[in-house]
């Protein structure tokens, strides 16, 4: 691949191949979606943004969401597994977001996340595989590319470490983690938009060495950017991102929230918090509108941990339940 100080073209796959930001950036996302041309006589379905977010009750009567930027409950599968299939694999009417026959299998969905987000993210699962990663930030753009290209190159060191290992244990069926891993020793990895704008891009050598990875300086553009593109738009936090959608008048409309309530087992007993959730969801003023189960399934082809119930599920390993509830705002 060319050097990252060559202007090497902008790589397909990205939420922002076209339109252009220039484009998107007076635009109203609601009202682009609906002027697209469609081969269907029924109007085309306008998009939304879904917030995903675990919530836990804590004493001073505020649903915590984290702790010392991580979440503050020991890893629990069932929400880890549900957060996978949704945010890579979730689309509404319940087909899969990587079979999309009109852009040759490979739509991603895109997850919008603030930078500390991404970095409370273990380093061997991020980039989020199979989802384009679109990180806001304050920071300046670039360096925030150029330190996820640092974190990338360090893992296909270590891939190329274990790359004979790796090669043994390739035949005669590879999994696809150890063919991933074989196709990260081999990469190489670059900045695209290095020339001080507000959006870069992470490039690999092949391209479909690691998932894409945008960096943007504006939510709004980032969000926009992500609506005009195939594949669903998820946003995992943390609580300035989700506090900065809530409060934007003109996407607040196209925002719907999957919500995993988690509880410790032992009544009385808590998480403790110091990052915690502002809207209240069942408060009408605010106007949501709670979701049945059915109705959760179709906004993404997951079923959620409790299954077609609003039961508790029970983890006894870690000492919680849990249950997924969606909400969206009236009228939409």
């Amino acid at each position: 691949m060319p050097p990252p100080s060559s202007p090497p073209p902008t790589p397909p796959g990205t939420t922002l191949s076209t339109p252009s930001p220039t484009e998107l950036h007076d635009q109203d996302p609601t009202a682009a979606e609906a002027s697209k041309p469609t081969m269907s006589a029924s109007p085309r379905k306008l998009k939304h943004i879904y917030l995903v977010v675990a919530t836990t009750p804590c004493k001073n009567g505020q649903l915590g969401i984290g702790l010392n930027g991580k979440l503050p409950w020991p890893m629990i599968r069932a929400d880890m597994n549900y957060f996978r299939d949704v945010t890579r694999d979730g689309a509404s009417g319940g087909t899969s977001a990587r079979t999309d026959s009109e852009n040759d299998g490979k739509v991603r969905n895109s997850v919008i996340m603030g930078r500390k987000t991404y970095e409370s993210i273990p380093p061997k699962f991020r980039p989020l595989g199979a989802r384009t990663n679109v990180i806001v930030t304050r920071s300046e753009p670039v360096d925030v590319a150029r330190s996820v290209v640092g974190d990338l190159q360090q893992q296909a060191r270590e891939a190329r470490g274990k790359k004979a290992e790796l090669e043994q244990k390739r035949s005669p069926d590879p999994t696809p983690s150890i063919a991933q891993q074989l196709k990260m020793a081999g990469a190489e990895f670059g900045v695209v938009g290095d020339d001080g704008g507000a959006t870069v891009a992470v490039q690999s050598q092949p391209e479909d060495a690691v998932s894409g990875v945008v960096v943007e300086s504006s939510l709004r553009l980032a969000a926009e950017s992500c609506l005009s593109q195939p594949g669903e738009v998820y946003c995992i936090g943390g609580a300035e991102i989700y506090n900065a959608l809530l409060g934007d008048e003109r996407l607040r409309p196209r925002l719907r929230i999957l919500q995993t309530e988690i509880k410790k087992v032992n009544e009385g007993e808590e998480f403790e918090c110091d990052t915690f959730w502002s809207e209240e969801l069942e408060d009408p003023k605010n106007g949501w509108s709670e979701a049945q189960t059915g109705e959760l399934v179709g906004w993404t082809g997951v079923d959620p941990p409790q299954g077609t119930s609003m039961d508790w599920v029970e983890d006894q390993k870690v000492g919680v339940r849990l249950r997924v509830r969606g909400w969206e705002q009236r009228g939409t």
